[in-house]
């Protein structure tokens, strides 16, 4: 073989290899990145759980003062009328 010949090998088995590491590399990221999300994804789904949580609680009131409220008018609505207070004056016939 002649040198070039040995040189161009060399140069070809040498980008060869460090396409490979480089392959080999960015796949273990790849693997690693999908099993153990970053704490910064991680955090996001605590703090939509708690968001989610804080909602639901909040929906829950809500649920209870309409309860509530539709009790009441309910009650008012059994409760028998009487003339109000502010009526308007019965006219006068002159």
């Amino acid at each position: 073989m002649t040198r070039l010949s040995r040189l161009l090998v060399l140069a070809f088995g040498a980008g060869f290899g460090l396409v490979a590491l480089w392959g080999a590399y960015t796949f273990t990221l790849l693997n690693e990145a999908r099993s153990n999300p970053p704490d910064e994804e991680a955090q996001a789904i605590r703090d939509l759980q708690t968001t989610q949580q804080r909602e639901f609680e909040q929906l829950q009131a809500v649920q209870h003062t309409l309860s509530f409220l539709l009790d009441s008018f309910a009650s008012a609505q059994q409760a028998p009328t009487q003339e109000p207070a502010w009526s308007a004056p019965a006219k006068r016939n002159n």
